[in-house]
């Protein structure tokens, strides 16, 4: 079986949890006798064709590039991972004019999601369903409006082209309804991906639940958790230096929560034995954080404020797994519904708890105070209340280490998929003889 995964990034130019999770699959898949590609736009190594980690990947200069490139691959499935002008609807519709089966994986709420968080402005979960006149407000409430006027501008917007029909109207107001449109827009490709798509899958229950919300029917969804890389090692002893070493592993932005877990230790007495290390790239520019170099230096000084705090840059993916197993626990602080994390579950198959916020799927992931602890807020006095606890008491972390856990493995989601791509070969008739995934 030939598989095409579409990324809209990808190894070794970029490292994160979509680009370990398609290089993962991508691998076990070989294993079981199927030939994957990746097709990804160029970024830092240029556009063509080269092989990474035993993987062929074609990088695009744009949307013929790929289409030549994909049509000349001839795929039995097309596995689409990211929604983005680069790898996402159009290169999707192109698939379907090939003639060849999708599958679309919601690794982030791009496809429903103005802001892409699924979360509400006023910093509660979003069900996801799409709303016109509320996610718009929410746009603009999330881009530094005022409840009260995002209200009122995103209500202004709805009354549509009657309103700004006069040749007077401003450029600002043109782009209220512009924006109102976008989101009808968003709806209409959320559609078309639904009629286009063979399968949707969520990786999480509340991804399900959030597509259903839309009306995508039950039986194009499949819920495919996450699975990890082999893990090779047991974490270590937990405490066993007599200091708490936490760790984060993740973005260093406002997203991912990374302020809140050292604002948290700075509500620690500093003779707390404690230590935090974050290892991660910084931010990059989105709604809720359009210029991440702000964020960049202000958590640079409130980190250069205490010195049990350190910051590292990103690591490699092979070195991931040995340093998290490091660690005593790791803290992911998430402000946005995580359809995983991937970092969560490979610490908890490594037996390192895990500290985490209760969004998006981290409450499926991790269970509370039996592999880790799931703390309801993002107020930092609250995590520095639970690191106190288990620094004073390491026994805790020692019975949540041994706590039995089944780890799904990526080996355990190229089996699912395949099942996943073989019944669509059966519903598209696809003639016999051709190669299968064991």
């Amino acid at each position: 079986m030939k598989i095409a995964h579409l990324s809209a990034w990808y190894l070794p130019d970029t490292v994160g949890g979509t680009e370990i999770y398609v290089a993962s699959l991508a691998a076990e898949q070989r294993k079981l006798g199927a030939t994957p590609m990746v097709f990804s736009p160029e970024q830092n190594s240029g556009a063509g064709r080269r092989d990474h980690n035993g993987i062929a990947v074609h990088r695009d200069s744009g949307l013929e590039d790929f289409r030549k490139a994909l049509g000349a691959f001839s795929p039995d499935i097309v596995h689409a991972h990211t929604w983005t002008s680069g790898s996402g609807l159009a290169q999707i519709r192109v698939a379907a004019e090939l003639g060849f089966p999708v599958v679309f994986t919601f690794h982030n709420f791009g496809p429903i999601c103005a802001t892409g968080r699924l979360m509400r402005s006023d910093r509660r979960r979003c069900d996801g369903r799409i709303r016109k006149f509320a996610c718009s407000a929410c746009y603009l409430r999330q881009g530094g409006r005022g409840a009260i006027e995002a209200a009122l501008l995103a209500a202004y917007a709805g009354l549509g082209s009657a309103v700004f029909k006069n040749a007077d109207s401003s450029n600002r107001l043109k782009t209220l309804t512009t924006l109102q449109s976008s989101v009808s827009q968003k709806r209409r490709d959320l559609e078309d991906l639904t009629r286009i798509a063979s399968r949707l899958i969520a990786p999480a229950e509340f991804v399900r639940e959030a597509l259903t919300e839309n009306g995508v029917p039950l039986q194009r969804i499949v819920v495919c958790r996450q699975g990890v890389r082999s893990i090779l090692k047991a974490a270590r002893i937990p405490h066993s230096t007599g200091v708490l070493r936490i760790g984060f592993v993740g973005r260093i932005d406002s997203l991912k929560g990374v302020d809140v877990i050292v604002d948290a230790l700075r509500h620690l007495p500093a003779e707390m034995p404690v230590t935090l290390e974050l290892y991660g790239p910084a931010g990059t520019p989105n709604r809720s954080q359009p210029h991440p170099e702000i964020f960049d230096r202000w958590i640079r000084g409130r980190i250069s404020e205490d010195p049990r705090i350190r910051l590292f840059g990103p690591l490699p993916p092979e070195e991931t797994l040995d340093r998290m197993a490091e660690f005593d626990v790791l803290a992911v602080p998430s402000r946005w519904q995580e359809t995983g994390p991937l970092v969560a579950m490979e610490a908890l198959a490594l037996g390192v708890p895990v500290l985490a916020s209760s969004l998006g799927g981290l409450p499926e992931t991790v269970r509370d105070d039996l592999d880790g602890r799931i703390i309801g807020t993002l107020d930092p006095s609250d995590w520095a209340a639970v690191i106190r606890e288990i620094a004073e008491h390491p026994q805790t972390l020692v019975r949540w280490r041994n706590e039995p856990r089944a780890s799904r493995t990526a080996e355990d989601v190229a089996r699912d998929m395949a099942g996943v791509y073989e019944n669509i070969l059966d519903e598209h008739a696809t003639p016999a003889g051709r190669g299968g995934v064991s």
